[in-house]
């Protein structure tokens, strides 16, 4: 199968395509009220698949495989690593097939545990192949801020991967691939996604969700290794893996139920038992992908909704170098809170949102809307 087209991931309105939610929200608004934003994610291909047929092979062999896919497609590798969940699957898959990974990217910040220097420590440390390329990025370092030179920033047409935030290195990852690899045939390896699964009208149904892949959208040369349309067996079987998980440990299955609000959600031991149920291997750090979980949250929520009152100083988990710039007035950090606020202060935009499940009132932040459940495909119909 060919590679698909990032069209193939992202928001419709009025028959365009967006990677960019807000704009794809602000064309509903301005245009065509009434119609729905969708959220689409390898829809074509997807639709085709019978979901309820768990394939035989374990999950193991099945990252293998897609492991090898990936190696036979592309000349140069380029792997994402957190030391979470996910990145360390993929990273153990390439090691145990002894499959060369060209570079090994990852960041740390000093300000918080959610992405501790340790896991930096140990690939440098304990990597096997001396010819791979280890890029270690401080998270804070200057060099990887965005630079809003106006309020426009929040109406590009592009998934953000970091680009939305002052200091993360998201979109810098990207550039820095394409300036060492761009004159190869190369890819960058994310970790991306482990399954949604949702109870609705007596059936288990697969979902993917939009909030959790809409900072890639856009970029050609991004690999998700999980979800993935050239290898769909692989996020199948960890469906059915998760599904079986589900009925064990929960009970009392209303309507909606979802497992994006509970698996995972009360401890570290809940989060890490979660991923082991989708077929994932022990993170680096204990403890860190729990908190980075929660750090995010309190980021997207609590101090975005601060941010849009101007109430800096009540600032907790955001990025430091942002509050800082917050409280001192700087101008690049004025330009990205007035890009936020001018989304907000758009009455027709927050009315549309409103209109559509996507904001509860006028007061929750744009930035925290409700996330888009994509197309539903049935796992289990009892």
């Amino acid at each position: 199968m060919d590679k698909l087209k990032t069209t193939d991931v992202g928001y419709q309105v009025d028959g365009k395509v967006f990677y960019n939610p807000f704009l794809a929200f602000l064309h509903g608004a301005h245009n065509t009220p009434h119609d729905t934003p969708k959220f689409v994610c390898y829809d074509s291909v997807f639709k085709n698949l019978n979901w309820t047929v768990e394939p035989d092979e374990s999950v193991r062999e099945l990252i293998d495989a897609r492991t090898r896919q990936l190696a036979q497609r592309y000349d140069k590798i380029i792997l994402a690593f957190s030391g979470g969940t996910d990145s360390i699957t993929v990273y153990n898959s390439f090691i145990r097939q002894n499959i060369f990974i060209d570079e090994l990217i990852i960041s740390y910040s000093p300000y918080t545990d959610a992405h501790p220097v340790a896991n930096a420590d140990w690939l440098v440390k304990n990597h096997p192949d001396k010819n791979t390329q280890i890029t270690v990025l401080n998270r804070n370092d200057p060099k990887y801020y965005t630079k809003f030179e106006n309020e426009s920033w929040v109406l590009e047409n592009q998934g953000n991967l970091g680009y939305f935030n002052l200091s993360a290195p998201g979109a810098y990852f990207y550039q820095h691939c394409c300036d060492n690899w761009g004159h190869t045939n190369w890819c960058m390896v994310i970790g991306y996604e482990k399954p949604n699964i949702i109870r609705e009208n007596n059936q288990w149904l697969a979902v993917h969700l939009d909030k959790v892949i809409k900072p890639s959208l856009s970029y050609p040369n991004l690999e998700y290794f999980f979800l993935t349309p050239d290898f769909p067996k692989l996020h199948i079987k960890q469906n059915h893996l998760l599904l079986r998980y589900i009925k064990q440990i929960y009970s009392n299955f209303h309507e909606g139920w979802s497992s994006v609000a509970v698996c995972g959600k009360k401890s570290n031991k809940d989060y890490l038992n979660y991923a082991a149920a989708c077929g994932l291997d022990q993170e680096v750090t204990q403890g860190q992908g729990f908190l980075q979980k929660q750090y995010n949250d309190h980021t997207r929520f609590k101090d975005m909704q601060d941010i849009m009152n101007n109430q800096f100083e009540y600032l907790q988990k955001i990025d430091p170098v942002l509050k800082e710039k917050l409280l001192l007035k700087d101008k690049t950090a004025k330009n990205f809170i007035n890009g936020w606020q001018s989304l907000q202060n758009d009455s027709t935009l927050v009315e549309y949102m409103i209109r559509h499940g996507l904001l509860s009132n006028e007061k929750q932040s744009i930035e925290g809307y409700h996330g888009m459940w994509g197309e539903k495909y049935v796992l289990e119909d009892q």
